[in-house]
């Protein structure tokens, strides 16, 4: 996409720590930094986290605290803003899925593209470690 596109505006949707950011950074060696880049994330905690990881592979990502079930707008994020919308699994501990997805899609600009990596189907031995986790039985 960012050879095809070179405004390119992506975001990236966080989890705890950098999700799939430093695999996607690290491909984009040879991509113009025309490209806009946006790690979001949660919490400023998990934000600062990413913030130290990530700016070894990229100075000029710009990073952002963003609730994802909360009005993007309200956080600071315009609508039809970005072209593609990157989450690993950044909807795992979301109330409502639902709201989740209304608000990355308000955030794509039209023809904009959402990719989501998310854990739906977890073997026993992902259970046996997540489920020890309170946030995974929501």
């Amino acid at each position: 996409m960012g050879h095809a596109k070179l405004d390119l505006a992506v975001l990236e949707l966080g989890s705890v720590v950098s999700g799939a950011a430093s695999s996607i950074l690290a491909s984009k060696q040879g991509v113009p930094d025309a490209i806009d880049y946006v790690y979001a994330s949660r919490t400023s905690t998990s934000l600062q986290a990413a913030k130290e990881q990530l700016q070894l592979l990229r100075h000029s990502t710009q990073f952002s605290v963003l609730d994802i079930e909360q009005e993007p707008s309200e956080q600071g994020f315009g609508d039809k803003t970005f072209d593609l919308v990157v989450g690993c699994n950044a909807f795992d501990d979301v109330q409502s899925i639902e709201k989740a997805l209304a608000n990355a899609k308000k955030l794509l600009r039209p023809g904009g593209k959402l990719c989501l990596i998310e854990l739906v189907n977890p073997g026993i031995q992902a259970m046996a470690v997540l489920g020890c986790v309170c946030s995974w039985w929501r």
